[in-house]
């Protein structure tokens, strides 16, 4: 039976359906590249933004319509107050991202004619699953499901539940067996890396595990790989800063750092009960830049949060401007229902695109500055994916992605020069 599955979404979900892939060949389905071959397919959803809830059912229309003789199953982060709206457009099956390990069982049925829907909250480590994975050299490990925060504009916490962290030794299995089956790079996922563990409380003192002493753990295991630890909410790093940047030390670290900022006036923080405030972010920053010179600082805003005054939106553009930040993830607002965000006096959504724009001008200049550092530089980059033309991406110590032109194969060491910057990614040849 063919079967094609398509993931949209942030790396946990890549990760989610790596392992769902990888559980349906274990069960001796077959695995097809395109739509048109398969007699089921499954599409993993992300649903975090309304924009990505959009996209979702218009895929499924699009499926449904343009395959009528298959079997459509809807996997993901599945918001209950959509299905109705799925329901409307197809008959499908549906399994959350709670149930990924159900997920042969619920094919089966599909095939069967019994359209289900697995959708109860279960708290079970998504992890030391099969794996079919995107990327050969890259293994994509989550740490826990869910986050701590309670933020006014987001849906996580509706859509994955209660927070818990996954077993440490369960975590350290999955980074041995993806070395020894050639992973060259390690992600460190999660909805909030930086509270790992924060659901546990130790025995004893020496047993607490957090996220700097989980870093510490995985850089020990024998192997040549590099690990990249996503996202992490400031209001979690302070606690354990001292150590994080410690742990970042390691030189099977890239220096790279996912710290979501949202917005650079303090009020507007407080009304997204982000939990920090902007001289917290900026002490992060600082100390992290202060200990790793090269690290490469990754932020997200949101543009038109509700009430966000014009002087409000101004103090985020001078956060980028002073802040300088490598990556910069910005959205426009879009209120989600059921969160408290929704129910506040919204910005125009005419002046909410206009400030989004503004920030992308204002990045990318300040990208483009800041890139001028790497002219020249030499070093060792790890060859990641292939790109467009003959082409072939690699990331620097500094997770810098590297776009070089010649023979290579995903997972090797090859040293470069960089001749080129742009925005968004250096341009090297390979030297000796």
């Amino acid at each position: 039976m063919n079967i094609y599955l398509k993931v949209h979404g942030c790396s946990n979900n890549v990760a989610e359906a790596e392992m769902m892939l990888g559980l349906l060949k274990e069960a001796d389905f077959n695995l097809v590249n395109t739509p048109a071959d398969a007699f089921v397919i499954i599409l993993s959803i992300c649903a975090v933004k309304r924009p990505s809830i959009s996209t979702a059912l218009k895929e499924i229309e699009y499926f449904s319509k343009e395959y009528p003789h298959s079997k459509l199953i809807i996997a993901g982060c599945i918001p209950k107050q959509i299905i109705g709206d799925i329901r409307k457009i197809a008959d499908v099956s549906l399994i959350n991202t709670h149930n990924i390990a159900k997920i042969v069982e619920v094919v089966e049925e599909t095939i069967n004619d019994n359209l289900v829907e697995v959708m109860a909250y279960e708290e079970e480590p998504k992890i030391a699953l099969p794996r079919l994975r995107k990327n050969k050299a890259i293994s994509i490990i989550p740490i826990s499901n869910s986050c701590t925060n309670n933020c006014s504009f987001c849906n996580t916490r509706l859509i994955k539940g209660k927070f818990y962290s996954f077993p440490v030794e369960e975590i350290i299995r999955e980074v041995k067996e993806s070395v020894e089956q050639d992973c060259r790079e390690v992600w460190i996922t999660s909805q909030d890396n930086a509270c790992y563990n924060l659901d546990k409380t130790p025995v004893k003192a020496e047993e607490k595990v957090l996220l700097p002493q989980l870093l510490n753990k995985i850089c020990r295991q024998i192997g040549d790989f590099r690990v990249r630890v996503g996202m992490m909410n400031p209001k979690n790093v302070l606690p354990i800063l001292d150590e994080l940047i410690e742990a970042f030390k390691h030189e099977k670290m890239f220096k790279f750092i996912h710290l979501p900022v949202q917005s650079g006036s303090d009020r507007v923080l407080k009304l997204m009960k982000r939990g920090h405030t902007v001289e917290d972010f900026k002490k992060i920053i600082n100390k992290f830049r202060e200990a790793i010179p090269n690290i490469t600082i990754s932020t997200d805003v949101i543009a038109g949060f509700p009430t966000e005054t014009e002087e409000e939106f101004k103090q985020t553009i001078n956060l980028i401007n002073e802040i300088k930040p490598d990556v910069l993830n910005r959205s426009r607002f879009w209120p989600h229902k059921g969160t408290e965000a929704a129910k506040l006096k919204q910005v125009h959504g005419n002046e909410t695109k206009k400030r989004s724009t503004h920030i992308t001008s204002v990045f990318d200049y300040v990208s483009f500055e800041s890139n001028k550092k790497w002219k020249n530089w030499e070093g060792y980059i790890l060859i990641e994916e292939k790109g467009k033309e003959g082409s072939f991406v690699g990331r620097n110590p500094s997770y810098k992605p590297v776009v070089v032109i010649g023979e290579f194969e995903v997972g090797d060491w090859i040293k470069v020069k960089i001749n080129k910057i742009t925005v968004h990614y250096l341009i090297g040849e390979a030297i000796q």
